[in-house]
């Protein structure tokens, strides 16, 4: 499914569905992946579905410990549902955060490509 607010909408029937459950009572794991995590974060979160963020290399270091190799989405998933279901009572429920942090966040950025402009300019 796709990684969009209409594409979270149709996971969110689908689980429901598959679980028979309110979306309330669904629990999602995320892996933080730069910002490829946010719009589905997002979504889950304002449709009121319980989530956590992962940090990667501790997915990645799970998977290893259980022998598994192969790195496919569908894999991926199993990995991540099998990591909340045995950890459940570690996860941290993710929040998101507050909206003075975007700000935030995109002060850094023209920071970051105001400075990159300048060194590029001074290689010139």
């Amino acid at each position: 499914m796709a990684n969009t607010p209409d594409g979270i909408t149709a996971l969110l029937t689908w689980a429901r569905n598959k679980a028979h459950c309110k979306v309330e009572e669904l629990y999602a794991i995320l892996e933080a992946t730069g910002s490829y995590h946010e719009i589905a974060a997002d979504s889950l979160f304002n449709a009121r579905c319980k989530l956590s963020m992962m940090n990667p290399a501790y997915i990645k270091s799970y998977a290893k410990s259980l022998g598994i190799k192969t790195k496919t989405d569908r894999v991926d998933a199993g990995i991540l549902a099998r990591y909340g279901r045995e950890r459940e009572a570690d996860l941290i429920p993710w929040q998101p955060p507050p909206p003075q942090y975007a700000h935030l966040e995109a002060l850094n950025a023209a920071a970051i490509w105001r400075l990159r402009d300048k060194m590029l300019g001074a290689s010139k």
